[in-house]
């Protein structure tokens, strides 16, 4: 096809570009620089014959998949799993998750002899793509092999889709090639079938499968030991935030602050090797606060913990009492609130929520979530409201997590999505009749 053509050209074209980005970003992270081979298809040789490909991006693909890699390893033991991603930090939270039992390597890059490179050395019997994470030439190869592709716990916002039907015919095929597609919600589905993705399904998010082991809360109680935090209703977690939203919420937290020395605020950015300049900040507002990774307990002097360790914001929840929800603060479209709404907190967004639009309309319809604008003025208005009546924080927890118990059950319609189309099909796949007619 005559559109792939020109887009694995201008790939092949951009090729060196994108090996300089990865040395680049290696300032601020070193595994962006290792195993770069693994991005041309040299992955390692599997753990044992015909394993699974699970694609997960970053961290929140990831964190998303592990219910799923859960029941398919209590389901399926013997099955290999291999969990490819396109960042270190993606890999980390891989292993922090699963240790040596998942095998990882970096994703391919969607060049035509780099994914038939990767498809000889790992010879799988299928693809899981967590998300939205779609390329073109992997769906083509998957497809001339007679390779299932799934895309589970899709979601798909109108930018997003507005964005694929620009492609035209190139994203057309892409979508036709897909096997199944597990949808989150209803609005997502539709959004799939218009770009011509069949069959499409319902399955609900993965996300809400995310159980409270014991693990995770002796982790919040020793989090809560080690800073010394003050009881969850003066705490609050500003969570995931991105450049443009901390200096609102800082401002925002000064002024609380001031007026109550025993709050205490845990500002988790989503990239953590951005906490020295959030340390900047907090000092030009005569704010203290002390890096994570120091180890050193809050006092009314430093009552703002800078966090720069991954891996730890689904036990930070369990430390505090509101969450706020970063990326809806500037045009970033949001980030999942349901893990904090797992822990029973009562959930603050801004008006960027386009990634999870159903999810926190849902949220906000129950009165589990506040919407606020980005201005510190608004944002400290809110937390005020809150921090004085903490039994309407309560009430809002209670909600959130009422939402989150009655909308359990992805893992399970995930997994019969698997069941048919890789483990047991009950018929022969379009892509088994392109392989037979070709």
């Amino acid at each position: 096809m005559f559109a792939r053509t020109a887009y694995s050209l201008l790939l092949y074209l951009l090729a060196p570009a994108a090996v300089g980005r990865l040395l680049l970003r290696s300032g601020s992270h070193a595994g962006y620089r290792r195993n770069i081979h693994e991005r041309f298809g040299v992955c390692p040789p599997p753990l044992a014959p015909r394993p699974l490909w699970v694609h997960a991006v970053s961290v929140g693909e990831v964190i998303a998949s592990e219910p799923l890699i859960r029941r398919l390893r209590q389901d399926h033991p013997q099955l290999p799993i291999l969990v490819t991603t396109t960042t270190p930090t993606g890999a980390e939270q891989l292993v922090r998750s699963f240790g040596t039992a998942v095998a990882h390597c970096y994703a391919p890059y969607d060049l035509p002899d780099v994914i038939e490179r990767f498809l000889r050395r790992l010879n799988p019997r299928g693809l899981v793509i967590m998300e939205t994470e779609l390329w073109p030439n992997w769906a083509a190869a998957m497809r001339r092999h007679a390779l299932p592709v799934l895309l589970i716990n899709g979601r798909l916002s109108e930018k997003s889709a507005h964005g694929y039907r620009r492609l035209g015919p190139l994203a057309r095929q892409m979508f036709a090639d897909l096997s199944a597609v597990g949808a989150q919600t209803a609005a997502d589905a539709a959004r799939f079938t218009a770009l011509g993705a069949r069959p499409v399904q319902i399955t609900g998010n993965l996300k809400a499968d995310f159980h409270l082991d014991e693990s995770l809360r002796q982790n919040a109680a020793d989090i809560q030991r080690r800073f010394q935090l003050p009881p969850r209703d003066q705490v609050i977690v500003a969570a995931s935030t991105h450049p443009g939203e901390d200096a609102s919420i800082i401002r925002a937290f000064a002024a609380l602050h001031a007026d109550n020395p025993q709050l205490r605020l845990l500002l988790v950015p989503r990239h953590p090797e951005r906490a020295a300049s959030l340390l900047r900040l907090l000092n030009e507002r005569r704010l203290g606060a002390l890096l994570r990774s120091a180890e050193q307990p809050l006092d009314n002097a430093h009552p703002v913990l800078v966090c720069d360790k991954l891996g730890e914001l689904r036990a930070l929840y369990g430390t505090a009492a509101i969450a706020l929800i970063g990326g809806t603060l500037v045009e970033h479209g949001g980030h999942n609130p349901l893990e904090p709404a797992a822990w029973g907190l009562a959930l603050l967004a801004g008006p960027s929520q386009r990634n999870f639009d159903t999810l926190f309309q849902h949220l906000e319809h129950r009165q589990a979530l506040l919407r606020v604008a980005p201005q510190a003025a608004a944002i400290q208005a809110a937390l005020q409201k809150l921090l004085d009546c903490p039994v309407q924080v309560a009430q809002m927890g209670q909600r959130a997590q009422q939402y989150l118990a009655a909308h359990r059950g992805a893992t399970d319609a995930s997994i019969r999505l698997l069941r048919d189309h890789i483990f047991h099909p009950t018929g022969a796949s379009p892509h088994a009749k392109d392989q037979q007619t070709g």
